[in-house]
């Protein structure tokens, strides 16, 4: 399943994704020991360019972080 973590309400749950929230994903992802990560930044090629979006997966289920506007990272 995917989880979509953001701090608005702009996104609507379908059969593709669900909700979540920053404490359900920090307990999943406590007992895992490998994980996928993949960032999304502003911009192409510069370290300086600011994350946006942050996907973590442990193969089978996947969160799915909007870092605008809030204070994840």
């Amino acid at each position: 399943m995917k989880y979509f973590i953001d701090n608005t309400t702009s996104v609507i749950e379908s059969n593709l994704y669900k909700r979540s929230n920053y404490d359900t994903f920090v307990n999943w992802l406590q007992d895992k020991e490998e994980i996928a990560l993949d960032l999304e930044t502003e911009g192409l090629f510069n370290h300086s360019n600011k994350i946006v979006m942050l996907q973590i997966s442990d193969g089978q289920d996947c969160y799915v972080l909007d870092t605008r506007g809030t204070d994840y990272i």
